[in-house]
């Protein structure tokens, strides 16, 4: 051929051809089998006896021109060449014929088909080695063989099998292939930074998707390796780093070593004004995460262990003083007062919810104010000081209807009808449970479903309070043998609504209500909380 190199290589027919064939699923991404034909695909770079030449898949055709016989159904605004539709060879496996096919459609190559034919995972591998980048395939391929390794010793019967591997996720495979080879550009040049960033933004793309977080962690743990290295930002990425990777060990149950992470990252930040890219201080955000994770861990302890959770408590709340943060002081000193009445030291508690009230009450968080008075309460009622008790929610009452916050207000008018219920002074709670009930339709502009759960609280608990109210007057009335109560009865029941005109409180002559010779005949909590059953939670 006067020297002129053939632009292809005549196969026999007896070959085993798979240039057309479409891989199965089994051989792109089962097990062990798939991860060695990888290995030797893209790493042994042994030339096939037989096949395409090079110069024939990278071939650029020219458009054919159009002839009788042709498809000229291809031919519109793309002006793509004409499709021969003419009579094909009988052997339609000839080489002859599908290379002449493929170069009747040259607006699809074969490195196009490819892209359509080869799973993503596949084409970026080969990608990334085409241009360089082995560190980020040896990492790519590291990662796609360990999960395919946990979810087979996990076995079919485990959660992992039910996430789709990062294989068959494109847009994951792509975002990978992207910050590893720019993470291998980086480490080239030494340029540590820039390293880091890549790292990091892996970490935190793949941080929200409850499935990936071990590549969160994965990739958070490289770039707190590489924070370490760099010394010229007076350690504001190892701040960083820390943040992210105590958060996502956080997320996934590891709270001791996510609190070694987390008290570094508040160390670090101390006396900084560094800022996120919210404007948030980061001194601030490190208070925040390292109360949460000390909180977390006092609901993982044993309740048994009063003395641990208490020690876990005070240390939350002294780094809690430090930060001047009310949003995250108060649930430390709720929680602190829970803790000590739970251990049987009710003095300690007392002194921490009124400490609790107090600065909830300088700070008009009328939330907090209630959940204080609400403690109060319950710890005055353990030990039967309901006198205190009910003047803590009136003054919670007072407070809230003074400054208009009536979705409190409303929480505690219903609040006091069963304490004054609890202790028999069903007047008195009755008067607060209507207040409660009527207060959304007094005051205009007022969303409904703010007040649903007081309102229903009080609408059953004002029927409770009126029967125990008529229950003495109607006992009375029916052991009365003289004509006018035997008709008060009758009317009564003949039209049960007006039990109040009928059954008169001041014709019962009850004593007056002594805090100091009552006692609660049920839990006012539980009765508050539940009202239709409350009666049932004696003391």
């Amino acid at each position: 051929m006067n020297g002129i190199q053939p632009t292809y290589v005549a196969v026999p027919r007896e070959v085993n051809n798979t240039a057309d064939t479409i891989p199965s699923y089994s051989s792109c991404y089962a097990g062990r089998h798939a991860a060695q034909s990888l290995i030797s695909k893209y790493t042994g770079f042994v030339a096939s006896g037989t096949g395409i030449a090079c110069d024939i898949v990278n071939r650029v055709d020219e458009p054919i021109e159009h002839c009788i016989g042709c498809n000229v159904s291809n031919l519109g605004p793309r002006k793509l060449a004409p499709i021969n539709c003419g009579q094909l060879g009988e052997n339609l496996s000839d080489q002859t014929t599908k290379l002449r096919l493929r170069a009747e459609v040259p607006h699809l190559t074969r490195k196009d088909v490819s892209l359509l034919r080869e799973p993503i995972y596949e084409t970026m591998c080969r990608c990334l080695l085409q241009n360089g980048y082995h560190k980020a395939f040896s990492e790519m391929f590291h990662l796609y063989e360990k999960q395919n390794e946990d979810r087979r010793i996990a076995g079919p019967d485990s959660p992992l099998w039910f996430i789709p591997p990062i294989a068959e996720q494109p847009e994951k495979i792509k975002l990978l292939a992207h910050h590893l080879s720019q993470a291998e550009k980086a480490s080239r040049r030494r340029d540590h930074h820039t390293l880091f960033t890549s790292y990091l933004l892996l970490g935190r793309a793949f941080q929200d998707c409850p499935d990936d977080l071990w590549l969160a962690e994965h990739f958070l743990k490289y770039a707190l390796k590489i924070a370490e290295t760099i010394t010229d930002d007076d350690k504001l990425k190892l701040a960083t780093a820390h943040q992210y990777y105590g958060l996502i060990l956080q997320s996934r149950g590891q709270l001791i070593p996510a609190a070694v992470s987390l008290q570094e990252f508040y160390n670090l930040t101390r006396g900084k004004q560094w800022t996120n890219d919210c404007g948030v201080l980061l001194s601030n955000l490190a208070t925040k995460y390292l109360v949460e994770n000390y909180l977390k861990r006092i609901d993982e302890s044993a309740e048994e262990y009063h003395s641990d959770r208490i020690r876990l408590c005070r240390e939350a709340q002294e780094i809690s003083l430090k930060c001047d943060q009310w949003n995250v002081e108060a649930p430390v000193w709720r929680r602190l007062g829970l803790l000590l009445e739970d251990a049987g030291q009710f003095d300690e508690a007392l002194k921490t919810y009124k400490s609790y009230f107090e600065k909830a009450s300088a700070k008009e968080d009328y939330t907090n104010l209630g959940l204080a008075c609400e403690a109060l309460a319950k710890l005055c009622q353990r030990q039967k000081r309901l006198e205190e008790s009910i003047q803590h929610l009136q003054k919670f009452a007072c407070v809230c209807e003074r400054h208009g916050r009536w979705t409190e207000l409303g929480r505690a008018c219903q609040m006091l009808g069963s304490a004054y219920d609890a202790i028999g002074d069903h007047a008195s709670g009755l008067k607060w449970m209507k207040k409660a009930y009527s207060l959304p339709h007094m005051i205009q502009c007022l969303k409904p479903e703010d007040f649903r759960e007081s309102v229903e609280a009080a609408r059953i608990m004002i029927g409770i309070s009126r029967a125990h109210l008529m229950n003495k007057a109607y006992s009375i009335n029916m052991l009365d043998e003289c004509p006018s109560a035997v008709s008060r009865v009758i009317e009564w029941k003949s039209e049960p609504f007006n039990e109040e005109e009928i059954f008169p409180i001041k014709e019962l002559k009850l004593p007056p209500i002594k805090f100091k010779d009552r006692q609660p005949n049920r839990d006012v909590l539980k009765y508050a909380l539940h009202p239709s059953t409350g009666f049932l939670h004696y003391k």
